[in-house]
């Protein structure tokens, strides 16, 4: 029994077989531009959005939101998020720009201010605007949406066209793994540049009419697939492949010795 032993250790000592992970790729199902100066102005159909201040001082923010629920499993554990913007145009110096979730749904009309944009076109009824999350009736609680007092990301982005991205982080992973569970929830993000920043902080991305969309990268573990799941004070920790292997070539060995000695 005593050489069976250090097979026991050894098998409970391997790694457990890794868990398996999907990953989906999502471009949003609307998006559009708010402008600080003009309360019945939007951009819902442009090839663009925009974050930051003009050189008059006026600020633009963006709304982006993803169908999570309709790509990714229900009771899917969400691993991790990403998202991608692509810079088309910047003025300025660097600035930070945040993602904030949504805390209110906003409508997507068919206002166009038509390439290359920045100044937004009239507003059309279910746009969203700085005063109006559901033009022209449905008003904001605090004009310029209503968000999280906190950002999910943040990324310092400079005058360099291409691709930036936020995340993978927990507050991001946080914010996809509800909007999964409860989708009535899902509002998307805020984009907004750091406003203290004197202008010109202009940054403008692809927006979901453009070549270069918003793209949403989710890792996530599909229901079943061995991931983290609610505990039980009885819960009793599965044992992995490996170990079992281990166990039972151990006892079998055991067996056989048994076996001899009778």
């Amino acid at each position: 029994m005593r050489r069976l032993l250090p097979c026991l250790l050894l098998a409970l000592a391997l790694p457990a077989a890794p868990l398996a992970a999907d990953s989906v790729t999502l471009t949003p199902v609307a998006d559009t531009t708010i402008f600080q100066e003009n309360g019945d102005a939007s951009d819902a159909k442009g090839q663009n959005v925009f974050a930051g201040g003009n050189t008059l001082g006026n600020f633009r923010r963006a709304f982006v939101r993803f169908d999570v629920a309709g790509a990714i499993p229900a009771g899917s554990t969400i691993v991790g998020a990403r998202l991608d913007l692509v810079l088309t145009r910047a003025k300025g110096n660097p600035v930070d720009v945040y993602l904030f979730a949504a805390a209110a749904a906003w409508g997507e009309g068919t206002s166009d201010s038509v390439d290359p944009g920045g100044a937004g076109a009239p507003a059309t009824p279910g746009d969203a605007t700085w005063t109006m999350r559901v033009y022209p009736g449905t008003a904001w609680l605090s004009p310029g949406g209503d968000t999280a007092a906190g950002p999910s990301a943040k990324s310092p982005i400079d005058v360099t066209l291409g691709t930036w991205s936020w995340g993978p982080n927990a507050a991001m992973t946080s914010d996809v793994q509800g909007w999964l569970d409860h989708p009535a929830t899902n509002f998307g993000w805020q984009v907004r540049a750091d406003e203290l920043q004197a202008p010109p902080s202009a940054r403008r991305f692809g927006s979901r009419e453009s070549a270069t969309p918003p793209v949403l990268t989710v890792t996530y573990t599909p229901p079943g697939g061995g991931g983290p799941g609610p505990r039980r004070a009885d819960d009793v920790p599965a044992l992995s492949p490996t170990v079992l292997a281990g166990l039972a070539l151990a006892l079998a060995a055991f067996g056989a010795r048994l076996l001899k000695a009778g």
